[in-house]
């Protein structure tokens, strides 16, 4: 377990994705360039081409780990995957504490 002192130290924030491309030669990897109010957007690339359409992620707020370009995302036993994202509609940006 964490304390809440480390937990605030990690540099998560809601994004909203401005534009998925399947990699070329893959069946699982997209990349996905999200908008988090910095300058510009930042790049993940990340294993969901086998969960989620293209038109499924394009304009979707979720969660990021900023500093690190992660996406979070919960995985079942089946390795089934489900994003994490707010309830309502947030800000770019915003900070999750």
């Amino acid at each position: 377990m964490i304390s809440h002192s480390d937990f605030t130290k990690l540099d998560l924030c809601t994004g909203k994705i401005k534009s998925v491309e399947k990699i070329e030669n893959t069946t699982k990897l997209y990349k996905i360039l999200v908008d988090i109010k910095r300058p510009d957007p930042i790049q993940i690339i990340s294993g969901l081409a086998e969960s989620y359409t293209i038109e499924n992620l394009t304009g979707k707020n979720i969660v990021v780990l900023e500093s690190q370009g992660m996406l979070l995302a919960a995985v079942d036993e089946n390795k089934n995957i489900s994003l994490l994202v707010p309830d309502k509609e947030m800000p770019s940006g915003t900070k999750i504490y």
